[in-house]
């Protein structure tokens, strides 16, 4: 597959990606709302079991002027004014400007996804096969924890009308979960090298694919953890061989077309065209990894002047043992002032797409 076809399966399969530098933090702490009053008046919308008293700031509270240094430990301060809103939604504001203020100490951007250059595999002159399926998983933006955050001090400022909070991250003990994590991720992985080696390519592909999902966020924990802790975690042997399988089941996957009737061999152009733009090869039948079998009914009418043609396809997908694995209908309609042939072209065109379209997101179903 091509460089151009990066861009395929990011706006056909990615939903949205965003490349971004930064990974993904679901950064979760346990913090009790407060409850405060200015000039006697209640300005909190919250039920007293909900709430806290946040105190007032005091000249020991250095803290308000500038985050602490300790070791092992990364602080940063959040504010936020209140003026129009009660004083629990601007407590709010200020402890999630602490939890961002402290993630960028971090090189870490909050809600954004995994850089695709991190997980970019160049090979000679091109981006390999590998590259296309991670840049796919990537756009699911999965969640990683670092519950090891906490917002540890809240203070009122009421001459100015500005809340504070204090956010803390101790290294140690990130560090130490982060480790775990990956440990626990890198057991879930090995268990994948079990698959056989002897089955059809296509159901090595199906029963592999999900393990993409996993060594995605076990890139994106050992990115967290050179963030936290300033250790790179190399990726594990068995991570490794099994992205270079897939790459492999890729590369060498083939795909034979299988038309029944002379309306279906009209469709054959573009479903090659398609499968062939997006970086499959097409082989003779009894060569294949993948058969398609598909049949073609169109029905022509005439509305006011204007050419119609409706077409209604069906296409099996067989692996090389003949088996079936998968079955799919699609239709769709031309139309031309012109003549009926140009009617018909636009259907058979649309039907050919569709069909690559499919056969595409069946092969790529694991994700």
């Amino acid at each position: 597959m091509d460089r151009s076809n990066i861009l395929y399966f990011v706006l056909s399969f990615g939903r949205g990606i965003v490349a971004c530098s930064f990974i993904v933090l679901s950064l979760s702490c346990s913090v009790a709302e407060p409850d405060v009053s200015r000039d006697g008046e209640n300005t909190s919308q919250f039920s007293e079991s909900d709430t806290v008293v946040a105190l007032s700031c005091s000249p020991s509270q250095q803290w308000v002027s500038g985050a602490p240094q300790e070791d092992g430990f990364v602080y940063a301060v959040g504010s936020a004014a209140v003026r129009y809103e009660p004083l629990a939604t601007a407590m709010r504001r200020a402890q999630e400007n602490a939890r961002v203020e402290l993630s960028k100490q971090l090189m870490v951007s909050i809600g954004a996804n995994l850089n695709i250059s991190t997980v970019r595999r160049r090979t000679g002159s091109g981006v390999s096969d590998t590259t296309i399926l991670r840049e796919r998983v990537t756009s699911n933006a999965i969640q990683i924890d670092l519950p090891w955050l906490e917002i540890v001090e809240r203070c009122i400022d009421r001459r100015e009308n500005i809340v504070f909070a204090l956010a803390s991250l101790n290294r140690g003990k990130a560090t130490e979960g982060l480790i775990q994590q990956i440990t626990q991720l890198d057991e879930k992985i090995g268990s994948y090298t079990s698959i056989s080696s002897a089955i059809a390519k296509t159901e090595q592909i199906r029963r592999l694919l999900p393990v993409l999902d996993l060594i995605t966020k076990r890139e994106k924990l050992a990115n967290t953890l050179s963030y936290v802790s300033g250790y790179s975690l190399a990726d594990a042997s068995n991570t490794v061989a099994i992205e270079r399988r897939i790459n492999n089941l890729f590369n060498g996957l083939s795909i034979a077309l299988k038309p029944g009737g002379l309306d279906a061999k009209s469709i054959e152009p573009y479903v090659v065209g398609y499968l062939a733009d997006k970086g499959f090869r097409i082989s003779p039948i009894g060569h294949a990894d993948i058969v398609l079998d598909y049949q073609l009914q169109m029905r022509a009418v005439i509305n006011q002047g204007i050419y119609f043609v409706y077409a209604k396809g069906e296409m099996e997908v067989m692996d090389s043992d003949g088996r079936l694995v998968n079955m799919f209908k699609v239709d769709a309609k031309g139309g031309s002032p012109v003549s009926i042939s140009r009617a018909r072209d636009q259907a058979v065109e649309q039907i050919g797409h569709q069909f690559g379209e499919r056969v595409v997101e069946f092969l790529f179903a694991g994700l």
